[in-house]
C-alpha cells in the first residue's frame, strides 16, 4: 500500500486544468486498492469546490478536515530553544503572550523570536510590533486594499468585525449608507463582491451565511489599520 500526498491540490480545480483532474481521477480510481491520496492546500474554499461540487472528477472523492495547528507545545519548546541563544531570556508567559498576539501563527512566531533575539533590550512588545509591520508590508495588504471595489472593502469590514448578516435586512442597511446608494442595496451587491473575494482566495465560506479569512493577518490588518484609510 502507498500514499500519495498531493500538494496546492486546489489548482486542480482551475478550468485550464480539467483535463488533467479527470485523467488523474481515473488513475487514481484504477489504483484505489494500492494508492490512499491525502490532498492538502492553501485554499480551503477552492478544495471545497473541488469535492463539493457535482460535475467535478474530484466530486465526492474526499471531505476536506482542517489540518491541526501548531499551539502552545509548538511555542514553548520554539521559546525554550531561543533563550539558549541569548543573556536576556524571555519569560515563557510572555512568549506566549506573543503567540496569542500574532494570531498563533508559527511562522510569524518564528520572526517574533528571531527579531527578538536580534535586539532583545528593546522589549518583547517592541519585537511583535515588529513582526505585525514586516508581515503588514511584505503581503501588500495596503496595496491589495487599495485595488479593491468598494463594495468588497466594505464586506471585508463587515466580515472582519464579526457581522454575519451580508444579505438580511440589516446588512443591506449598512452597504446602503457606507456606499452612499440613496437607496436600499440590492442583494446582489454582497453576492457579487463575496465572489470575487472568494475567488481572489480572500474569504472562505464555513457555512450558510458565514465566511472567514483566509488569512488571519489580513483580517487583523483590516480591523487594526484599514480604518486609517
Amino acid at each position: 500500500m502507498g500514499l500519495l500526498l498531493i500538494d496546492e491540490a486546489q489548482v486542480l480545480g482551475d478550468s485550464a486544468y480539467q483535463p488533467i483532474e479527470k485523467a488523474q481521477r481515473a488513475l487514481l480510481d484504477t489504483r484505489k486498492d494500492r494508492i490512499k491520496v491525502v490532498f492538502t492546500g492553501s485554499s480551503e474554499d477552492r478544495l471545497r469546490g473541488m469535492f463539493a461540487s457535482e460535475g467535478r472528477a474530484f466530486y465526492n472523492c474526499a471531505s476536506v478536515e482542517p489540518l491541526p495547528l501548531l499551539g502552545t507545545e509548538f511555542a514553548l519548546d520554539l521559546l525554550r530553544r531561543a533563550n539558549r541563544l541569548t543573556t536576556l531570556p524571555m519569560k515563557e508567559s510572555e512568549g506566549l503572550q506573543a503567540f496569542e498576539a500574532l494570531s498563533r501563527v508559527p511562522e510569524l512566531y518564528r520572526r517574533f523570536l528571531s527579531h527578538y533575539l536580534a535586539h532583545p533590550f528593546e522589549g518583547v512588545q517592541s519585537a511583535v510590533a515588529h513582526c505585525r509591520r514586516s508581515i503588514y508590508s511584505e503581503e501588500g495588504f495596503s496595496k491589495r486594499w487599495a485595488e479593491m471595489l468598494p463594495a468588497d472593502r466594505l464586506v471585508l469590514r463587515m466580515v472582519a468585525a464579526g457581522q454575519r448578516d451580508l444579505h438580511g435586512e440589516a446588512g443591506l442597511r449598512i452597504l446602503e449608507e457606507e456606499l452612499g446608494l440613496g437607496r436600499p442595496a440590492e442583494r446582489g451587491v454582497p453576492q457579487n463582491a463575496l465572489k470575487r473575494l472568494r475567488t481572489k482566495q480572500i474569504l472562505i465560506a464555513v457555512g450558510q451565511g458565514q465566511y472567514r479569512f483566509e488569512d488571519d493577518a489580513f483580517r487583523e490588518w483590516i480591523n487594526n489599520e484599514a480604518s486609517q484609510l
